[in-house]
């Protein structure tokens, strides 16, 4: 990069155009953030335009295909405590604990309970 020519002052942009450029990518990305992702994500559709796009039902059935493990957790794990007893399983919450069925397996982690 030895012949690259340095722009001249008159050249480079001012602050103002700095931070107005700033303010519309923000903008930009708040839009396609509230239009596009929280649709397709979390099923969580604002403004409606992801209902047009069906990005809403998309996100909806990832959403309910993520809380499968959780109530799969829940239901062996409140099978487990009939069995023996355990009184430490969350029902209201759908989190596993400390049964016979998961061994260590502490609620809130990831970690899946089977290897």
């Amino acid at each position: 990069m030895h012949n690259a020519n340095i722009p001249t002052h008159v050249e480079l942009p001012s602050s103002r155009q700095l931070v107005r450029s700033t303010f519309i990518a923000l903008a930009a990305a708040g839009a396609i953030l509230v239009g596009v992702v929280l649709p397709a994500e979390y099923g969580v559709d604002p403004t409606g335009a992801g209902e047009m796009l069906d990005l809403t039902e998309m996100g909806r059935i990832k959403m309910q295909l993520a809380a499968e493990p959780d109530a799969d957790r829940a239901a062996a794990c409140c099978g487990a405590r009939r069995r023996s007893g355990c009184r430490s399983c969350d029902r209201r919450s759908g989190r596993a604990c400390g049964c016979p069925a998961f061994g260590p397996y502490y609620a809130g982690s990831r970690r899946r309970p089977f290897g």
